[in-house]
């Protein structure tokens, strides 16, 4: 019975990692998300509120919900605070996340070197076991208390003249487990879990903005991830409408549709996919809504070597 419920939280948990890790597509809104360099690199105070919806219809499909804020501190520093909770049937995590980011300029360049720590709480409904499993099991009871993963991340990101922009992320650098929990799921203690890269271009003709973009790397649980992005904004980004292609495991399109005033930023994706479990499942739904404050001006401002 001990071998049937680790095998079950095994598959359930690499599964949920997976589908969050690869699937969302606003990271093109908020790209601290992925990276941390990103961490005030805006010059901006950020307010991000995300939900997904994944496999609308089906019992017990995936929910994401996430908080987060970055600002610049000071000149060259950015601070940022992220925390969440994600479901799958009777799975849930609970995470939050910090991230420090540091600036700096060279001519027509903008970069940045980033860091993230984060803590992880895996654990299961205990209702949904009660029926299968002895309760005085340890290992049952041990999830019931949950699997606590501490994860540190790097980044690096930059644009050049505001045009060409690139970042390098490496989310789960280090990852380690922390308490007595100890299954195979791939959350044991391990170097260089996830890498990520992007790279795109802005186009500006008049007050409309065309930027193509490519994400590309290795998740956790996911061994090739592939995005064709192509996000179009008009009036100076009062608008926006983006189109992902979702190549390698994953086979699937996202539409989002965006909206931008004074500071607020609203934007809204639905995801279709190509596999055959798409016959079972109305589509996935993922909203955010973004608030945006220019930092205050004061008479160093000037001085500053990082400009936005």
């Amino acid at each position: 019975m001990k071998k049937l419920f680790i095998c079950i939280i095994c598959f359930v948990s690499m599964f949920a990692k997976a589908q969050n890790e690869a699937a969302s597509t606003h990271y093109l809104l908020n790209p601290t998300s992925i990276n941390p360099a990103y961490t005030g690199f805006s010059d901006k105070y950020q307010l991000f509120l995300n939900a997904r919806w994944a496999w609308q219809g089906f019992t017990d499909a995936p929910r994401t919900y996430l908080l987060s804020f970055n600002a610049p501190i000071g000149n060259t520093l950015g601070l940022g605070v992220m925390v969440g909770k994600e479901s799958l049937a009777q799975l849930q995590q609970i995470r939050g996340q910090l991230s420090y980011a540091f600036r700096y300029q060279i001519s027509d360049v903008k970069m940045a070197l980033g860091i993230s720590t984060e803590f992880r709480q895996l654990s299961i409904n205990s209702q949904a076991a009660n029926p299968l499993f002895d309760q005085n099991d340890d290992t049952y009871k041990d999830y019931l208390a949950g699997s606590r993963i501490f994860d540190a991340g790097v980044g690096f990101s930059g644009n050049y003249k505001d045009k060409l922009l690139f970042g390098l992320s490496a989310p789960n650098l280090i990852s380690a487990r922390l308490g007595s929990v100890n299954i195979n799921s791939g959350d044991k203690s391990s170097f260089l879990n996830t890498g990520l890269a992007t790279l795109g271009y802005k186009f500006d003709v008049n007050e409309i903005s065309v930027v193509p973009s490519i994400l590309m790397g290795k998740s956790r649980t996911v061994p090739f991830v592939a995005d064709f992005n192509l996000r179009t904004s008009f009036a100076n980004e009062a608008a926006t409408v983006g189109l992902t292609y979702h190549a390698g495991l994953w086979k699937a399109v996202s539409l989002m549709l965006g909206a931008k005033m004074n500071g607020l930023f609203i934007g809204y994706t639905y995801d279709y996919s190509f596999q055959a479990f798409q016959n079972y499942n109305g589509g996935s739904h993922e909203i955010t809504i973004g608030f945006e404050f220019a930092k205050k001006e004061n008479k160093f401002e000037k001085k500053k070597r990082y400009r936005n």
